[in-house]
């Protein structure tokens, strides 16, 4: 029986891990076949030659070599005979020759030949080499210890530089070269010189010895060395001469320094230092324009090396308070109109700032060199002139007690061109009842009238197009039909383009879907009510998101008694609704179809206007928004100015929680040539209404600006519900839809 011996089976396991290890990195090692990258170099001689190199009795062996898997070591060799090694980079080798003979007597004195041989070798073994002829003069001067090490970086006007020359004979002359020019010549022994190099161009220059024995052996010792005088180069990346800095940026630079490191970098504005960047950190500055004052003034940066030499660059700029952007759509612009105008006043009217806007504007940005306080309160003013040979006409919308809003998003209005209208016979409606007919939209509309003295004879249909760049359409026309003598109404649905329609029968007309409704009110004014309701509908969203309505009837406008009921014809066929109602001087906007019931609204306000200036005290709860209509009422005759009647309107929308006056914006001097402008001077506008508003899910006037002003959109997609109090002071009649002169939706 054979005894075996026992084997500890983790210890052979961790064994045979390890092996398998270090197998894999031989394996790689085992791959690499390429031998490493070397050069040499010898202090103090420059540029070594392929003949023989005459050194003296000590030698610094600069070496270079790379490989992609890494070096193991370098070595040294004099005639196979090895005088030294290094494994760390960066390699260099100090050879003492003091023991080797410099010259020999055959037939004459020559130098003794030696070889120098350098091997670099990688970790995989392979190994790189270079030879060179030494000649050893152990008789000639030693150059030594020399303070100013190859490649160093100096500047000034005072650099000591030292070395030592020893000699066995003594040293008889000793020459100091600057880039082949003699700089000095030493014979006391003082081996020390001073660089001004001021004196010297930036950039690579050489220092040179030459020293010489009584026995006329000399020795020569190069070094290079870098003179660099000039401070770091500095750019603005992102910051142009006289721009208008009224928004915090990130002010980047790019410095650079050729032959040194940028030490420091220090920002300042005007000839205050403001903020310094060390050389660990990136080139910049958070500038926030809010944090200074406003003005010209300039941004100063300076550079410093760690040489200590300076640099600066400047960049003049201009501070301003940013108030507000107008975004401006590519289309926006209506070129029938002459001129268009938007400018900033603040509470008092007196004008901040003002820009002209043209149909190649897409972004205006308000701003002012007054020095304002975050919370700055101001309004805006959008202004537009068209004249022609008869009149001209000037329209204004003021947006007032404007904080904190950065922006407003313009939208481009709907202008359509209308087609040829299209005439078809009208059969089977009765020449003697009479008709309403519904359904007018923005593209059409159709219309029962009458024709060759036959009434309700020949239908109409009216047809326009989107001119505006998103080209909005629809693909149907609606009409209803009220018969006010039978008290019915009727609908029909046609294609758009009117395709085989050549005539429209009343027997093409249903009531499928329509049910006659009524509301009821308790607003009563003296004893009596005068009310009227307005329907839209919609088919789809799209038709919805774009106000691509069509009028589905009304009652009109009446009175009554306070007790009776006021009815209209709902249509189901909608896909979404809205309506305007309006009681005596209350007047509602919702989504939907109409309430059953309208009771008494605590809306109420105080007014009085006088001067150009609104005082206006309003009361009840939820009010948000004031708004104000000035408007031309006299006759033309009474208008005239330079031979044209002047028209204007003027829209004013400002905080009802409010109490302080709203006066009128002074006008800019751009618009005092206008005509408008001498109603404006005397104080002779003339008011034509006020109101008084809330709005469903909007909480006060800063959401109002921010959900209904800055996206500019209609109400109706911001809030289900639009409550107005309104007042004529110089006629009682309907109430008058504010109107935006296509600037702003409302």
């Amino acid at each position: 029986m054979i005894n075996m011996p026992k084997i500890n089976f983790s210890i052979c396991f961790l064994a045979f891990v390890l092996v398998a290890s270090c197998s894999s990195d031989s394996d790689q090692v085992t791959d690499d076949t390429t031998p490493p990258e070397l050069n040499i170099s010898i202090a103090g001689l420059g540029e070594i030659n392929d003949g023989p190199i005459v050194v003296g009795n000590k030698i610094t062996l600069n070496i270079e070599a790379q490989d992609v898997g890494g070096l193991q070591k370098v070595e040294a060799f004099i005639d196979n005979e090895k005088v030294g090694e290094d494994l760390k980079s960066p390699f260099q080798i100090i050879i003492d020759l003091s023991g080797y003979t410099s010259k020999t007597k055959t037939g004459k004195t020559q130098f003794q030949n030696y070889t120098l041989k350098v091997i670099a070798t990688d970790k995989a073994g392979n190994a790189s080499t270079i030879e060179k002829v030494l000649n050893i003069d152990n008789d000639a001067p030693v150059i030594s210890d020399v303070s100013l090490e190859e490649g160093t970086v100096i500047s000034g006007e005072s650099n000591s530089v030292t070395f030592v020359i020893g000699d066995n004979e003594g040293v008889d002359e000793v020459t100091l070269f600057l880039n082949e020019e003699v700089f000095a010549e030493i014979t006391d022994q003082q081996y020390i010189i001073d660089l001004n190099t001021l004196e010297l161009t930036d950039g690579e220059n050489i220092l040179k010895i030459v020293a010489s024995d009584t026995a006329e052996n000399s020795t020569t010792y190069e070094v290079n060395f870098v003179v660099d005088n000039t401070g770091p180069e500095i750019s603005f990346q992102n910051v142009s001469e006289n721009q208008i800095m009224d928004e915090p940026l990130l002010i980047d630079l790019e410095v650079q320094d050729t032959y040194s490191k940028v030490a420091t970098i220090t920002f300042s504005l005007g000839n205050e230092e403001q903020y310094t960047v060390d050389k660990d950190m990136d080139p910049q500055w958070d500038f926030d324009p809010n944090n200074h004052p406003t003005g010209e003034t300039k941004i100063l940066v300076q550079a410093t090396d760690d040489l200590g030499n300076n640099s600066t660059a400047e960049v003049p700029i201009e501070i301003l308070r940013r108030l507000i952007t107008i975004n401006i759509p590519q289309g926006f612009y209506d070129n029938s109109v002459d001129r268009l105008y938007v400018f900033a006043s603040d509470t008092q009217g007196k004008l901040l700032t003002n820009e002209r806007i043209t149909p190649e504007s897409q972004k205006v940005v308000l701003r002012t060199s007054e020095d304002i306080p975050d919370s700055f309160e101001f309004m805006i003013t959008f202004a537009t002139y068209n004249s022609n040979q008869a009149d001209t006409i000037f329209n204004f919308v003021t947006v007032a007690n404007i904080s904190g809003l950065e922006e407003i998003n313009l939208q481009i209005p709907l202008r359509t061109n209308s087609l040829d209208a299209k005439y078809v016979p009208a059969t089977g409606f009765d020449p003697f009842d009479s008709y309403n007919t519904w359904g007018s939209s923005p593209f059409g509309s159709g219309q029962l009238q009458e024709a060759n003295q036959v009434k309700n004879s020949e239908f109409r249909f009216l047809r326009r197009n989107d001119l505006g760049p998103e080209g909005l359409a629809t693909d149907k026309i609606y009409v209803a039909v009220e018969n006010l003598t039978l008290d019915t109404y009727k609908y029909a649905i046609f294609d758009w383009n009117l395709d085989g329609v050549t005539e429209v029968r009343e027997d093409m007309f249903t009531d499928q879907g329509v049910e006659q409704r009524r509301y009821e009110s308790e607003i009563s004014n003296e004893n009596h009510q005068r009310t009227g309701i307005s329907q839209y509908g919609y088919f789809n969203d799209y038709e919805y998101e774009n106000n691509i309505y069509y009028h589905d009837g009304g009652n009109g406008y009446q009175l009554g008694h306070p007790t009776d009921r006021f009815f209209y014809y709902h249509n189901a066929i909608f896909h979404k609704r809205r309506y305007d109602l309006s009681i005596n001087s209350y007047y509602i906007s919702a989504v939907g179809s109409p309430e059953g019931y309208y009771p008494k609204t605590d809306l109420d306000f105080g007014y009085t206007f006088t001067n150009n200036e609104l005082n206006f005290q309003a009361t009840g709860s939820g009010h948000i928004a004031g708004a104000f209509t000035l408007i031309d009422l006299e006759d033309s005759t009474t208008n005239m100015v330079n031979g044209k009647e002047v028209i204007y309107g003027w829209n004013v929308v400002f905080n009802s929680q409010d109490q302080n006056p709203i006066k009128l914006p002074e006008l800019p001097e751009e618009l005092q040539s206008w005509e408008f402008y001498t109603f404006y001077e005397q104080n002779d506008l003339k008011l034509e209404q006020i109101e008084v508003r809330k709005y469903q899910n909007v909480s006060n006037y800063a959401e109002y600006l921010e959900k209904v002003i800055k996206p500019n959109k209609h109400w109706y997609l911001v809030s289900p519900k639009r409550e107005v109090v309104f007042k004529r002071p110089i006629s009682e009649h309907k109430y008058i839809r504010t109107n935006w002169y296509n600037f702003l939706i409302d």
